[in-house]
């Protein structure tokens, strides 16, 4: 009898002991497997927030910053069409109270000149003080532009074969303007 209470035993522990085995251990494993789901899916989306925010700064930044990429790309004029930097030197001109005529220097580019640089030659008259007025607001426009030469000479004027002294001059600017690049 001693036999059969421990095969009785023996026969429930088994059973006990596949019973969990077959039953208790896979729910288990299924619990683990799940909660580490959940976990990495918890990573994934704290990453995934992380990333949402860093694109919204971005966004943000980009708006702002957006305005000042413009004006910085309007420093530089378009070497195919100058046709607004021509216009603001006239008017720049008419605003100083001198006369201009206005040629671009292709010899410039002969010389050495680089790509990124156009070079306008401007021949004025007008008074001196005028002309230094002029000069000045070149080199406070909103351009990238260089004075490079600068000759002033003293208009010469007759009449009645006589030598008048007379103040009004003659003024030639070499100028360098800094041209957009191709690809911007």
């Amino acid at each position: 009898m001693k036999n059969n209470a421990r095969l009785i035993i023996l026969f429930f522990l088994l059973v006990a002991l596949m019973l969990c085995l077959f039953f208790v251990y896979p729910i288990f494993n299924n619990i683990q497997q799940g909660s580490s789901d959940i976990l990495s899916y918890k990573g994934k989306l704290i990453f995934l927030d992380a990333q949402s925010k860093l694109l919204d700064d971005f966004k943000e930044k980009y708006t702002n910053q957006n305005f000042d990429l413009e004006k910085i790309n309007q420093v530089f004029i378009d070497a195919q069409n100058p046709v607004d930097f021509i216009k603001f030197l006239e008017d720049t001109a008419v605003s100083s109270g001198i006369s201009a005529d206005i040629t671009l220097d292709n010899s410039a580019k002969k010389k050495g000149a680089t790509e990124s640089v156009l070079v306008f030659q401007l021949f004025v008259k007008g008074d001196f003080s005028n002309i230094l007025i002029f000069s000045e607001k070149l080199e406070n426009s909103p351009y990238l532009i260089k004075i490079s030469t600068l000759s002033i000479k003293k208009q010469e004027q007759f009449s009645l074969g006589k030598q008048i002294i007379s103040d009004k001059v003659d003024a030639t600017f070499l100028i360098e303007v800094v041209v957009k690049n191709k690809s911007i």
